[in-house]
């Protein structure tokens, strides 16, 4: 009977020993959750707040740079204007500088007309087109047409008097060429001017002989005028001019057509109608010259 007795109070010490423990531990580990332990000799005191999020980035990180706004700046292009300029401007030597600008019609043909001349030209690949051709009269008139455009401009050159002329004008492939021999020049000397060495206008400014200006691209009508001081020559004497005309296979034994002007006493241009048949298609190649188809030019020395 002790012995049963002192059994169940083991047990009974032993079960109160075990939920004294667990109430014990319990508390213990409440207590450590709800406020942590200071360290021995430390002010005790609140918790340290941590900073809010926002400020700690601002705090860490520097802002990027504000960055222009290139929409603003952006220039749009410019676009060019179509509308075809034609400008004439008197040049030294009686001549008038002739200029076409039309952005919007590259390598476009244009049908030229100066006086009584009309000639077939091109524009270049930005639509412009430019010659130095003689003034004929005191009052240079030029118009041009392409694209169903008209354009017409006039300028005054009071010295036109100043060069007298020979012009041949013809329609179609570049058959004729004038050839002028000045002061007993012979082929390919100095005084021979002709379509493979033209000269320049700035030789007759200075009396030394004259130039040749040929305008047309083969293609339609077109004309070459050989001009020569009036007065004033450096030296006497007598201009023979000729005309030369090529035998292809496009015209060979074919009646060939061709308009001739020349200064006459009074100044004034006198037209004549050429005609003559080419040689067969045997002589290709050959060059028939007509000799009387313009006067001499006789002039006197200063």
């Amino acid at each position: 009977m002790r012995r049963i007795l002192s059994l169940y109070r083991r047990r009974w010490r032993t079960a109160i020993v075990t939920l004294a423990l667990a109430f014990l531990s319990g508390h213990l580990m409440q207590s450590v959750l709800v406020e942590p332990s200071w360290p021995t000799g430390s002010a005790r005191g609140p918790l340290p707040t941590p900073m809010p999020p926002e400020d700690n980035v601002s705090a860490s990180l520097v802002a990027p740079p504000v960055l222009p706004t290139r929409v603003a700046e952006a220039r749009l292009p410019r676009t060019a204007s179509c509308t075809p300029v034609l400008t004439l401007d008197p040049a030294p030597a009686a001549t008038v500088r002739v200029g076409l600008a039309a952005p919007c019609h590259a390598n476009t043909r244009v049908s030229l007309l100066m006086g009584n001349l009309a000639a077939q030209v091109e524009t270049d690949a930005h639509g412009r087109w430019s010659a130095r051709l003689p003034a004929l009269r005191e009052i240079t008139d030029v118009s041009l047409s392409f694209g169903g455009r008209f354009l017409a401009a006039s300028v005054e050159t009071p010295d036109a008097a100043s060069l007298q002329h020979v012009i041949l004008a013809w329609d179609g492939a570049p058959t004729f060429h004038i050839t002028a021999f000045e002061f007993g020049a012979h082929a390919r000397e100095d005084g021979h001017v002709w379509s493979g060495a033209p000269s320049a206008p700035e030789r007759a400014l200075q009396g030394a002989g004259g130039f040749l200006t040929r305008v047309g691209d083969g293609t339609g009508p077109a004309f070459e005028i050989y001009s020569f001081p009036a007065t004033g020559a450096e030296a006497g004497g007598v201009v023979r001019v000729a005309v030369d005309a090529g035998v292809t296979e496009e015209n060979c034994g074919q009646l060939v057509r061709a308009t001739a002007f020349q200064t006459g006493y009074t100044g004034e241009l006198s037209p004549t109608d050429v005609a003559f048949s080419m040689p067969g298609c045997d002589r290709v190649g050959d060059v028939v010259r007509l000799q009387n188809l313009f006067r001499d030019m006789r002039l006197a020395s200063r």
